[in-house]
């Protein structure tokens, strides 16, 4: 007998993020007898988000224009969206149609975004047949800024991909040079939320003690954004340019990250944070603070272990707004 799936299409930008690789992650959880996967990518290229999507499932380059168009030809019986500024433009296009669930993720602490990106989660998230909150705070954010039914709302952590993870890291070796030096590493966006500025003030106060020491920042580089060009003024003007490396965005960051001394978070907030789980999850002794003297004094406690031949899990969960 015939088995009908039911078919689901996840919407991405072509961006890598947090948001568009659990939306991947979830997809590839789907049970293949039950469910046809589809990936869309809204924009006018696949991006890099391209290398994370499985090659067996199908994925469709949508421009933002024909998003109606492309809903009316596909048909699916749910989409999903994880991405609050395309959350609203996903959801309006599947109810024009009409006989279309609606599954969205909130991916942003709602305290933490602009007033316009609110004003598209109160419009959007009560509509929706479901929404996705990473944790019972945000769940309780949402109902009450929000107005979403209760519920509509469920709670899902975050998952992380580990067979992805160990693929990408059994057959690579390590990336840092053989120089005797404790490697520090960070991965992620160049926003102020995430709080380079505060890991480089630290790693200043680390270096001058430690010259022995050197940071690997590892994320995508505009070299027009203000935040940046701050963040590049400030280790130059410090004399950090040979020991601050601006690496530049990797397809693939585990082996990054699994051969570091230590690895930093240093957000000034996290919603829930996907780098964290994955850094713990390699054994990769992590520092999560947003606080300057809290995270010097991590790093150089993670220096005395890695001379001492012996690594430690030094980990702080201290949010600072």
């Amino acid at each position: 007998m015939l088995t009908v799936k039911t078919k689901i299409i996840f919407f991405l930008s072509p961006d890598v993020t947090g948001a568009e690789r659990v939306s991947v992650t979830m997809a590839k959880h789907k049970d293949q007898e039950k469910y046809e996967v589809v990936f869309a990518i809204l924009g006018n290229t696949f991006g890099d988000i391209i290398s994370y999507i499985p090659h067996s499932c199908q994925c469709h380059l949508v421009p933002l224009l024909r998003l109606d168009d492309y809903l009316k030809q596909e048909r699916p019986d749910e989409v999903f969206c994880s991405l609050i500024h395309l959350n609203g433009e996903v959801l309006t296009a599947a109810k024009k149609i009409g006989h279309i669930r609606v599954v969205l993720r909130n991916n942003y602490n709602l305290s933490d975004i602009s007033e316009d990106l609110l004003n598209i989660a109160k419009e959007t998230y009560p509509h929706a047949d479901m929404v996705i909150a990473q944790t019972e705070q945000m769940k309780q954010e949402l109902i009450a800024v929000c107005h979403v039914s209760e519920d509509k709302v469920d709670v899902i952590d975050n998952p992380i991909d580990t067979e992805y993870i160990d693929e990408h890291v059994r057959l690579v070796s390590s990336p840092y040079p053989e120089d005797g030096k404790i490697h520090f590493c960070w991965v992620g966006r160049y926003e102020k939320i995430k709080g380079v500025d505060l890991m480089l003030e630290a790693f200043l106060q680390v270096y001058q003690n430690h010259p022995n020491t050197s940071l690997y920042l590892i994320g995508k580089v505009n070299r027009e954004s203000e935040y940046y060009q701050y963040l590049y003024r400030y280790v130059s003007n410090c004399n950090l340019l040979e020991a601050v490396h601006f690496n530049g965005f990797d397809k693939n960051p585990y082996p990054w990250i699994k051969h570091a001394d230590s690895f930093l978070i240093p957000s000034r907030s996290e919603a829930n944070s996907n780098v964290l789980k994955e850094a713990t999850y390699l054994g990769t002794p992590t520092i999560y603070t947003s606080d300057v003297s809290e995270m010097a004094t991590k790093m150089i406690n993670i220096i005395e272990s890695a001379n001492g031949r012996k690594k430690i899990l030094c980990t702080s969960i201290q949010l600072c707004g």
